[in-house]
């Protein structure tokens, strides 16, 4: 394939990688945004709905290490292709489980292995196929694909089984969309653009950088940051109807709060990173809308509020601190100089799936009423304090080499 040719194809590896992120996306939220019907349906607790969700993050971590290395041994194409037909062969299982809970679980855990798979190829997608200065874009849009998937997801079970689906058909057509855009993976993704000059030096594990990263006192505090941060939204999306509930709210409030804070997320992440790299700041871009963040937690707990109020703040909400996050995570690969980002990426991956502790503290600290006071008041004091303490720490050296970089080729 010419170098012409190859720089078109890398549009298509990237709309094939698009389409399996969303799609296991929609796995993930799938069952948050009608917990009470999924409840009434496998016969369980709006909790145990919410370990649909919280599995993902939980078997996340000790297949982290193992799937990149799976994507740097046996390239994108195989470990990526992989990931996307377990998602399809756990939809599967889901759809035919029927009302069992066990084996509806079993069909989650499946999809959630798949996960590591897919996010620890980001960074190798972008340094396989694309040029340096389109790199940061890649993760971005690969980033905004996850959000989608989570916004199509919340959108789409409530309208369907309105339409009159029950629950194992929505899951369903969920598994049918993931077969689909996991065959078009395995059919037109390929492992990498040989053109791209440094392309044999994207990797997904690169353990070698981690040591000298984790020594640096701002890569530590934002990964507090991006613990806390995430937390708040994952806690959010898998506990979004309980929240509601505890609030006097009707269960059409939760999809509100949902798309209301997804939508916020996309525009954050579009406008606060435009920003900053405009003014050439990261830090203010990262700290003061954890700061602004934190006295917001209090509109997920007021009693009776309206619901229009409810999405304002969680569009506010989604816009700081999803908007935040990957201007922070440029940030910490910045100060983090000459880690190579393949190994801040997977950090950051890792650290934002640990985050499901956040989210089973929020359960935990409900109230006898079952309200979630004690976590969005300690959530915020926390953001708070961590916005500060990331106010007070300095702007990386843009001058470090990073590996990876390239001098002008005279000849272009």
């Amino acid at each position: 394939m010419s170098v012409a040719a190859n720089s078109r194809y890398r549009w298509v590896v990237l709309a094939v990688s698009v389409l399996v992120n969303i799609t296991i996306q929609l796995q993930w939220i799938a069952l948050s945004p009608v917990s009470t019907t999924a409840a009434d349906y496998y016969g369980v607790s709006t909790t145990l709905i919410g370990y649909f969700s919280i599995v993902f993050m939980v078997v996340f971590i000790p297949l982290s290490i193992p799937a990149a290395w799976l994507v740097d041994r046996y390239g994108i194409r195989f470990a990526v292709g992989l990931g996307s037909l377990l998602v399809a062969v756990g939809g599967t299982i889901r759809f035919l489980a029927g009302t069992s809970y066990g084996l509806a679980m079993a069909g989650a855990i499946v999809v959630a292995a798949a996960q590591p798979l897919l996010f620890n190829a980001w960074t190798t997608v972008a340094g396989k196929w694309f040029p340096r200065q389109l790199r940061a874009t890649v993760v971005s849009v690969l980033t905004l694909a996850m959000m989608v998937g989570v916004a199509l997801g919340t959108a789409f079970t409530p309208a369907l089984l309105d339409a009159g689906l029950a629950i194992d058909q929505v899951l369903g057509l969920y598994a049918v969309a993931a077969w689909v855009t996991g065959i078009a993976y395995c059919l037109f993704a390929r492992d990498a653009d040989h053109s791209i000059a440094d392309a044999s030096d994207a990797r997904a594990l690169e353990l070698g950088g981690l040591r000298h990263a984790m020594a640096q006192r701002p890569f530590q505090v934002f990964l507090a940051a991006l613990f806390v941060a995430l937390g708040v939204f994952n806690g959010l999306s898998t506990w979004a109807l309980q929240v509601v509930t505890a609030m006097g709210l009707p269960e059409d409030a939760a999809e509100i709060l949902l798309e209301c804070l997804l939508v916020g997320g996309v525009l954050g992440a579009l406008a606060l990173g435009a920003a900053s790299d405009r003014t050439g700041r990261r830090v203010p871009w990262t700290a003061v809308p954890m700061i602004v963040a934190a006295p917001l937690m209090a509109a997920f707990v007021i009693p009776q509020e309206s619901m229009w109020l409810l999405g304002a703040c969680a569009f506010v909400v989604g816009f700081l601190l999803t908007g935040a996050m990957p201007v922070g995570m440029q940030y910490a690969s910045e100060i983090a100089a000459p880690t190579p980002e393949g190994a801040s990426s997977g950090l950051f991956q890792l650290v934002g799936q640990a985050s499901f502790v956040v989210v089973l503290f929020m359960d935990a600290a409900r109230t006898g009423d079952g309200g979630f006071v004690v976590g969005f008041a300690i959530l915020g004091v926390l953001l708070a304090v961590i916005g500060v303490w990331m106010l007070r720490q300095p702007e990386p050296t843009l001058d470090v080499p990073i590996p990876g970089d390239l001098e002008a080729d005279p000849a272009a």
